[in-house]
């Protein structure tokens, strides 16, 4: 369905991997997107249940109300989070998108909004570039770090059409945590500047 997708918890698994997968089902405007992921070489496993309703406000601007309920586990210690999410698309043009993404956590109590702006790139039929840049900022939703701007974030993906309903597709991703304060605030231990890519396959049945 096209969400804008944000991750803000990047870097808490620093220098260790995941394998990840996920479905998603379409009914009209509604989108549910069950997630499971489970790391590498860490003690770390995630499930995520997305349940997304899609609007077309006008002929460029786009919304997304969600909801995500998120069950983890991370070395012996199991956690459980309900989030609400609110994202705009605007389509500025054909191949320019500026977004913009806000999720609360019941959790923490908290939310996280991040602004970004997307270009495609159509290289031809099957071969399609992507980058993004966006800024990030807490508002308590990482409860013991610091509020206001939180990092700078620049990620490219890229996508090769192997067969009609099979592509192939890999991302990398780079962070620039912003007015990092650890001896202030606990949580800022886990912001830092981080680099991060991945590889996967997406089948559409």
């Amino acid at each position: 369905m096209g969400k804008p997708i944000c991750n803000r918890r990047s870097g808490y698994l620093a220098g260790n991997g995941i394998a990840s997968i996920a479905t998603e089902f379409n009914y009209k405007n509604f989108a549910v997107i069950p997630w499971a992921a489970k790391g590498i070489s860490s003690d770390y496993s995630e499930f995520n249940l997305n349940a997304i309703y899609t609007a077309h406000l006008s002929e460029r601007i786009e919304m997304y109300v969600g909801y995500n309920y998120i069950k983890a586990r991370e070395e012996g210690i199991d956690a459980h989070d309900n989030e609400l999410s609110l994202d705009f698309a605007y389509f500025y043009a054909d191949d320019i998108q500026l977004l913009s993404s806000v999720y609360h956590s019941f959790d923490a109590s908290g939310t996280f909004l991040e602004l970004a702006v997307k270009k495609y790139f159509y290289i031809n039929d099957l071969l399609s570039v992507d980058i993004q840049s966006g800024v990030g900022f807490n508002a308590g939703y990482v409860s013991d770090g610091h509020n206001g701007i939180n990092n700078v974030k620049f990620t490219a993906n890229l996508s090769y059409q192997l067969f009609n309903q099979l592509t192939l597709y890999t991302y990398t991703s780079y962070s620039i945590a912003i007015n990092k304060d650890e001896k202030r605030f606990a949580g800022d231990e886990t912001l830092r500047n981080i680099f991060w890519g991945g590889v996967g396959l997406s089948y559409q049945y």
